[in-house]
């Protein structure tokens, strides 16, 4: 079996927003409540990457596994 993996579109996250979001008492909370409440508790200043992977069969390439 070969297993291909691929990542693209990826974005690198603004780290000086990330800490102040994170370590700020006031602007923490307020961050983790919006990050629950709008996307799914995923923190707005966190990196997104995109991810494709396929499977297929080594001897002959039919396509075994692709989600």
């Amino acid at each position: 079996m070969r297993m291909r993996f691929a990542l693209f579109d990826a974005k690198i996250p603004n780290s000086t927003e990330n800490t102040v979001a994170t370590y700020t008492p006031y602007v923490s909370t307020a961050y983790s409540l919006a990050s629950l409440a709008f996307n799914n508790g995923v923190g707005y200043f966190a990196s997104a990457a995109t991810a494709e992977r396929y499977a297929t069969d080594a001897t002959n390439g039919r396509l075994l596994w692709e989600p």
